[in-house]
């Protein structure tokens, strides 16, 4: 790790991670270090660098900017309902890595304990900033919309996000249980006729399979999307209120287009030897019309010193594909309301 920040200390400083030769018979003997190989220097620029903390400090410091960037790798990926929070949350990422090169570089005694707690409260911060602003647009946004639009937008928002509960419990420990109950009212409240304003009943798992068409019992077959269908006891209207299953692997079928398309294993035709690259298919079926997708992909072919292996590093190519389908149908029972 000492190796690893020299490194990047020099980096910064001349454009390269290893000291070029005519830089280090310049400055080694003015510092007193003449004779000196790369790895005591490595040692010796690290423990100038932290002079001002000790071993157990600057260790702290690591890990607490390492989880830093791995959390804020997460939270910019996690939350794609307001990309305009992104830069937010890239920015404070930077000034605190920059306060960060400047102690080190410039020699500042800063405590270690403050890059600890901006590690931890920079996204404390950020998460709930960012859910006060998606509750702002579901006021602003979606007051006019539907309850299944407004389900479906608090849902998006707050996908994978559950667990910082438990990370930042001092705010999201009272709003987590609220945002799970607002949740539940916008799916399983009543809804009116819009026919005859009678109050509608919502059909049981079983029920509901006579309603849906045959794509969407598939859908719920595989877990990719849930049907609700509310019943008018009156004048028998129905409701069919699709919601999706964020984490399925299901994508719109380009034949059927009912959200059955999912990845199958991989075909491989030709495995890789050390004389040449091996090859296969990507494959990809429609559960419900049988579609079927393959994408060629390529394998690199083996080093010599590698050949007692399975295989080489693989990678996707825009090579030609072939498709196929034929007709199908599914029954049987819908998925439950488990996700």
């Amino acid at each position: 790790m000492r190796q690893g920040v020299a490194a990047l200390i020099r980096q910064l400083n001349t454009g390269r991670s290893e000291l070029p030769d005519s830089l280090a018979a310049q400055q080694l003997p003015a510092l007193g270090l003449a004779g000196t190989d790369s790895e005591q220097l490595s040692e010796i620029m690290v423990q100038r660098s932290f002079n001002a903390w000790g071993d157990g400090e600057t260790v702290g410091v690591m890990v607490a900017v390492g989880f830093l960037v791995l959390l804020v790798l997460y939270l910019w990926l996690g939350t794609k309902g307001l990309k305009s929070s992104h830069l937010i949350l890239s920015l404070g990422l930077v000034l605190i890595l920059g306060l960060l090169f400047l102690t080190v570089h410039l020699d500042w005694a800063l405590p270690p304990a403050l890059f600890m707690a901006l590690s931890y409260a920079w996204p404390l911060l950020y998460v709930h900033g960012y859910l006060l602003l998606v509750n702002q647009e579901l006021a602003r946004g979606y007051a006019r919309k539907s309850r299944h639009a407004r389900y479906t937008f608090l849902n998006e928002t707050h996908y994978g996000l559950g667990w910082l509960r438990f990370l930042f419990p001092l705010g999201l420990a009272w709003y987590w249980p609220r945002y799970q109950r607002r949740l539940a009212a916008l799916r399983e409240e009543p809804y009116d006729c819009p026919a005859c304003a009678a109050p509608m009943y919502r059909l049981d798992e079983l029920q509901d399979d006579h309603a849906l068409q045959p794509g969407q019992v598939t859908e719920e077959l595989i877990e990719a999307v849930d049907y609700d269908v509310w019943h008018c006891p009156g004048c028998h209207h129905q409701i069919t209120l699709d919601y999706a299953n964020l984490s399925t692997d299901a994508e719109p079928c380009p034949e059927c287009h009912h959200r059955t398309f999912q990845p199958q294993p991989d075909e491989e035709m030709q495995a890789a030897t050390t004389s040449h690259g091996g090859w296969g298919w990507h494959v990809h079926e429609c559960a419900f019309c049988r579609h079927v997708k393959k994408v060629r992909y390529t394998t690199s072919k083996l080093s010599s010193s590698s050949s007692s292996s399975s295989g080489g590093s693989s990678f996707s190519s825009g090579g030609s594909s072939s498709s196929s389908s034929s007709g199908g149908s599914s029954g049987g029972g819908g998925a439950g309301s488990s996700w």
